[in-house]
């Protein structure tokens, strides 16, 4: 009898995938075990750990997580000559951004500096969405900026009015689940 160590899979002979590594809440993630039909070992059996107490045995299934987060996926591979390798990979589950922004004033003297406090959310941490704000209005000759740019892509810019006016304050957020627009 010889001793088989685990050790990482070698992906010219068996590797694990996914459809996609970032989907958003309530879209299936297709796992599965690929074996080069050139190597000389099948697959015995395989064990799956999806990161959230769920497992599964299958060469290839499909799965939802209930919840957003990154999950970090491993799968241990039993080939049928005795040796055994693993894979371990994260999958990012997003939500569609739910937008919480506010502002500690909407109205002051100039230069007019307001403060965005903005708490949106649309997946785990470290996942942010993007943002793309713009202002239109005030009248004729009207002075702002984002201070730093004329435009901003800061989950809280600051903003600098100059002149009075009314203005309205754009942002578009986006992630992979979807896009929001915004108008204050």
């Amino acid at each position: 009898c010889g001793i088989h160590a685990q050790t990482t899979c070698d992906p010219d002979s068996v590797q694990a995938t996914v459809t996609d590594d970032t989907v958003c809440i309530g879209e299936p993630i297709v796992f599965s075990v690929a074996l080069n039909p050139l190597f000389f070992q099948g697959i015995d059996s395989v064990r799956w750990s999806l990161g959230n107490g769920d497992s599964s045995g299958s060469l290839a299934f499909s799965y939802t997580y209930p919840a957003i987060g990154i999950y970090n996926v491993a799968v241990d591979i039993f080939l049928s000559g005795g040796d055994s390798c693993n894979q371990t990979f994260p999958v990012v589950i997003n939500d569609v951004p739910q937008v919480d922004i506010s502002f500690d004033t909407l109205v002051g003297c100039l230069p007019f500096v307001p403060t965005i406090i903005n708490n949106t959310t649309a997946g785990p941490p470290g996942t942010p969405p993007s943002y793309t704000w713009t202002i239109t209005g005030g009248s004729q000759g009207v002075e702002w900026n984002f201070i730093g740019g004329t435009d901003s892509t800061d989950a809280a810019p600051q903003i600098r009015f100059d002149s009075t006016g009314i203005y309205n304050l754009d942002v578009q957020i986006a992630n992979e689940c979807d896009t929001i627009n915004q108008c204050y």
